[in-house]
């Protein structure tokens, strides 16, 4: 599969600046906090513009203005924030004319180096997302609604988890989006 290697490099060059940036994109962190990083080095570097945000519920996602512009056809570039149920899960999706591509990593399972390939990987239990989606390759349509669906289910067992301690939850996606300068 092809890399979009403009986005990616641009990520690695502003890693290897900063032995911080190293340690959180190596480590097994939180995919809230790796998400956030990422976005921060984008902002600082004025790459983000016009950010939108809003939630809706995934089965009613070609109803929401910003859900149907991550799920249709990839025109220009843009960078979509996807919180999964509350916090069960956060990531990037980098949307682009050629397709898309997923940025996350796993608390305790696999970092972003590992996810993008730059690191080896080790975790047996998602190994198979890891060959679908990850290592940085360009990923069709139908395969992000398929990563979507993957990560509600996994949001959706932590959430059956949660409302059994009284905790209520909705299933939702909660979208930010930004357009990414044209220069990248």
């Amino acid at each position: 599969m092809k890399k979009n290697l403009d986005f990616l490099t641009i990520l690695y060059e502003e890693t290897q600046k900063s032995p911080e940036l190293v340690h959180a994109f190596g480590n097994k962190t939180h995919c809230a906090g790796t998400v956030r990083t990422i976005i921060e080095i984008f902002k600082k570097k004025e790459y983000l513009h016009n950010e939108q945000q809003d939630a809706c519920n995934y089965n009613d996602r070609m109803q929401n203005s910003l859900a149907r512009k991550l799920f249709s056809s990839p025109e220009n570039t843009c960078l979509f924030r996807v919180n999964i149920c509350a916090g069960a899960h956060v990531f990037l999706i980098i949307k682009q004319p050629d397709g898309w591509i997923v940025l996350q990593a796993w608390d305790r399972r696999f970092s972003l180096f590992q996810w993008l390939g730059q690191d080896a990987w080790q975790d047996q239990a998602c190994y198979d997302e890891f060959l679908q989606y990850g290592n940085g390759q360009v990923i069709t349509q139908e395969q992000l609604d398929r990563f979507i669906c993957d990560m509600l289910d996994i949001g959706g067992n932590k959430l059956e988890r949660l409302r059994k301690a009284g905790t209520p939850v909705p299933l939702e996606l909660e979208i930010t989006v930004w357009d990414v300068v044209s220069h990248l």
